[in-house]
């Protein structure tokens, strides 16, 4: 199965925009299609397992920060 970018932003929780540029800077392989790009669900199960988490959750003993005011 492949997906458009719009598609795989979708599946990945990403905006559009941003499947382009990982495929521009050649994080994701994808194929060229028309005024699209095609994305296989292969490549999407081979980004998701290595992309960083997109935050970084504080460790267990670790106190979260105090706000002040």
């Amino acid at each position: 199965m492949t997906y458009t970018t719009t598609e795989a932003a979708t599946l990945l929780g990403i905006k559009p925009g941003s499947v382009r540029a990982l495929i521009a800077r050649n994080l994701l392989t994808a194929t060229h299609h028309g005024r699209d790009w095609l994305i296989t669900q292969a490549e999407l199960d081979r980004y998701l397992s290595v992309r960083r988490p997109a935050h970084r959750p504080t460790p267990p003993d670790t106190p979260a920060p105090q706000r002040q005011g």
